[in-house]
């Protein structure tokens, strides 16, 4: 396997915090200065139209094909064509993504886990409480195949949230309690979710 850097003169930052491939085949490079587009041979920065959200953790495509960002200032959503910017949720730091199943977009952060179902045009706070507790703090989220929402929180714990029911399942055993990036493989009926903390996998 070769790997080619990518000229850093080419990129707002060094530091790139997540990459993300849409649904045309461009690579999209999140920075803790803004957003650049890689098309395999040039890069595009979007880095004008970001303002106070150009620390950039991580971003999906939505199912108008526009791009979901999550920035230390909160929820923005960014036009891939024209670059035209819209904030949603602000003054909340958020720092994961996810796309159920259902196209619904899930985002999590410091204040907790938030929304934007299919058809809706907000995105509204969910209350996910585990042992009494509001679940807060959140690190990474995942959407499983089932449809349902897996959040980690560093020293919290590593939380599984239906939202059919509402019912919140907490792990806090051993390195669960210390779980930060999760991961459903892609084994047929095996749904094995991969835990990064220390290594574990869960089934």
């Amino acid at each position: 396997v070769r790997f080619e850097p990518i000229n850093a003169k080419l990129l707002p930052s060094n530091y790139v915090k997540s990459l993300f491939q849409d649904s045309e085949g461009y690579i999209w490079v999140a920075t803790s200065s803004g957003l650049v587009r890689y098309d395999g041979h040039n890069t595009k920065s979007f880095t004008e139209c970001m303002d106070e959200y150009s620390f950039i953790h991580e971003l999906v495509e939505d199912c108008d094909s526009r791009l979901i960002l999550a920035t230390d200032n909160g929820l923005m959503w960014m036009d891939k064509n024209t670059g035209t910017t819209e904030s949603f949720v602000t003054d909340s730091p958020l720092s994961c993504l996810a796309v159920d199943r259902k196209l619904n977009v899930w985002a999590g952060g410091e204040d907790g886990l938030f929304c934007r179902q299919v058809g809706e045009s907000e995105f509204i706070q969910v209350d996910v409480r585990a042992q009494g507790q509001d679940v807060k703090g959140i690190i990474d989220v995942m959407a499983d195949s089932n449809g349902n929402i897996w959040l980690t929180t560093w020293q919290k714990g590593l939380y599984v949230y239906n939202p059919t029911t509402g019912h919140t399942q907490v792990f806090k055993n051993g390195l669960l309690a210390y779980s930060y990036i999760i991961y459903q493989d892609s084994s047929g009926s095996a749904h094995g979710v991969m835990v990064c903390s220390g290594f574990q996998m869960i089934s």
